[in-house]
């Protein structure tokens, strides 16, 4: 199965949609999931352009890129990433560039590299500088970090895997913005490690996690409440 098909199968799922009632809504043919899966293939432009404003998503979604700037290496994502942030179709950027759209579907596939020759282009559609689209530490509008902006990216993007600030390879707050000191509570080796545990969780999960332990504090709150009253009357 593609990967392509596992992220649409899943946010299917998400929002409680069928496959069969997705491709009756949209015309498609009700052995498109197996051709896609069999073949490995993704669907033209204008198909994926439909599920995704069906399914009320992007297709950095569908195609399963990180919809985070500051993750992005290569040029399919950047693409992707700026038809998303300016709600552009790949159909509006095919009229602008004079490009057909299933080309510029194989450029977000990854499938052509013809996007060398629009580089120009692209800049001017999206407001960036010709340089973000071959360095992949530029976020929009296309400025290139200093080294301490970029120590702080990766110092992010490693919080972000691992949920914990790694002051020995990166500093403190302070050194990226001086004059603003971190106020910090210690924490034991226990709750380090059970912080871990829950940022490895998958983020929906982790959302269904947090909700259940909310409940079960309130749940506990009121027993606590109702055995301190039956207490009081006795």
């Amino acid at each position: 199965m593609s990967s392509f098909v596992e992220n649409v199968t899943l946010i299917l799922k998400r929002e409680h949609i069928t496959k069969n009632k997705m491709l009756q809504d949209l015309g498609l043919s009700r052995n498109s999931f197996v051709d896609w899966s069999k073949r490995g293939t993704i669907p033209s432009a204008k198909v994926v352009s439909a599920i995704a404003d069906y399914l009320g998503t992007t297709i950095s979604e569908l195609m399963g890129y990180s919809e985070n700037e500051e993750d992005l290496i290569d040029f399919a994502h950047k693409l992707s990433y700026q038809l998303a942030v300016h709600t552009m179709s790949v159909s509006v950027l095919s009229k602008l560039l004079d490009v057909h759209e299933d080309e510029i579907m194989a450029w977000i596939v990854g499938n052509s590299y013809t996007y060398t020759k629009y580089y120009k282009q692209l800049s001017e559609a999206f407001c960036v500088n010709l340089r973000y689209w071959t360095s992949p530490c530029m976020i929009s509008p296309g400025i290139e970090p200093n080294t301490n902006e970029y120590m702080l990216i990766l110092m992010y993007r490693e919080y972000q895997s691992t949920g914990k600030l790694n002051v020995d390879a990166y500093g403190g707050i302070e050194n990226f913005f001086p004059g603003v000191f971190e106020k910090t509570t210690p924490v034991s080796k226990a709750d380090q490690d059970l912080l871990s545990l829950f940022h490895q969780l998958p983020y929906d999960v982790q959302l269904e996690f947090r909700g259940e332990l909310k409940g079960y504090s309130k749940c506990l709150e009121k027993e606590t409440v109702a055995a301190e009253n039956l207490k009081q009357a006795k």
